[in-house]
């Protein structure tokens, strides 16, 4: 929708697109299936519950599989942008940023060599190295990019170029990738050479 259509149509600025979403997705008693940390609080730790009470888990819904996202039909972030947007008298209004886009490897790209066992690779002599001249070596330690967190690298695999820049250009953009014994994914460790 158009700025100039927006206010054709006189928007209704009572409205809270997002909360409304929440209250909604609360009363369905419905847990999407995400990574574990986005249940509603389900199996939180007791102690955790105490800290911050019960119902502070009950509202972190991710936008996927949850409210909604660009991609989904229920335009809740669409409706929020386009009531800020003429709450403000801009043209847009984004809750999201845009930044260039992950590289995404293809299908064939995550089908990564095994050219050793994981555990003589994990185990055996390794080496770090920029992650930038990892490529073409055996990973000595896996790779696991969240969301989804499913290992991209396994130990004994060879490394390859998309995989890299995959890797690369997901964590600038603040993809977290827990496993790598550098957090900050500047190097990789490696089968030494």
């Amino acid at each position: 929708m158009t700025y100039a259509s927006a206010h054709e149509r006189k928007l209704d600025h009572s409205r809270a697109p997002v909360l409304e979403a929440l209250e909604q997705h609360r009363r369905s008693g419905r847990h999407a299936f995400t990574p574990p940390g986005h249940k509603g609080g389900t199996g939180v730790d007791a102690r955790v519950a105490l800290t911050l009470g019960p119902d502070v888990f009950a509202s972190d819904v991710l936008a996927l599989n949850g409210l909604d996202d660009r991609r989904m039909s229920g335009r809740v972030l669409e409706r929020a942008e386009e009531l800020m947007a003429d709450a403000v008298d801009a043209d847009r209004a984004y809750f999201s940023t845009s930044p260039p886009p992950i590289r995404l490897p293809s299908p064939e790209g995550l089908e990564l060599a095994e050219v050793m066992s994981p555990r003589d690779a994990f185990f055996g002599p390794v080496e770090e190295v920029p992650v930038a001249q990892a490529v073409g070596r055996v990973a000595a330690e896996p790779a696991s990019p969240y969301p989804p967190g499913v290992p991209v690298v396994c130990p004994g695999e060879r490394i390859n170029r998309e995989v890299v820049e995959y890797l690369m250009s997901g964590v600038g953009h603040g993809m977290y990738v827990p496993d790598p014994s550098d957090p900050e994914l500047r190097t990789l460790r490696v089968v030494a050479a």
